[in-house]
C-alpha cells in the first residue's frame, strides 16, 4: 500500500510539472503572437513575417523576394517598383521615405 501511495505522488507531481510546462508554453506562443501583430506585416505574396526596422516604404520580402509597399501592402512592379510613390492616384504618393 504505501509503494501505491510514493507511486502515486510521483505520478501527481509529473502531471503537475506537465501542466505546468503545457502552460507555460500556451502563454510564449500568446505573447509570439502578440508581438508579431505589433512589430511585423505579412508579405502580400507569400505570408512571411516582415519587420520593418528602417529605410524606405518599399519592402523586399526575405522569403520570396517580392516587392511591395509597406503603408499598403500593395504588389510593387518588378520594373519600377518606386512607381507606386511616384503615381497621383496612389495613397501612398511621395511616401517612399
Amino acid at each position: 500500500m504505501l509503494k501505491d501511495a510514493a507511486e502515486k505522488e510521483l505520478l501527481e507531481k509529473k502531471c503537475k510539472e506537465n501542466e505546468k510546462q503545457l502552460i507555460q508554453r500556451a502563454t510564449d506562443e500568446k505573447l509570439s503572437e502578440d508581438w508579431l501583430k505589433e512589430n511585423c506585416k505579412q508579405c502580400p505574396s507569400c505570408g512571411a513575417n516582415i519587420q520593418k526596422l528602417q529605410g524606405c516604404n518599399k519592402m523586399t520580402c526575405s522569403s520570396c523576394k517580392q516587392y511591395f509597399c509597406w503603408l499598403c501592402l500593395a504588389v510593387l512592379s518588378r520594373m519600377d517598383p518606386y512607381n507606386h510613390f511616384k503615381d497621383f492616384s496612389s495613397s501612398c504618393y511621395g511616401q517612399v521615405d
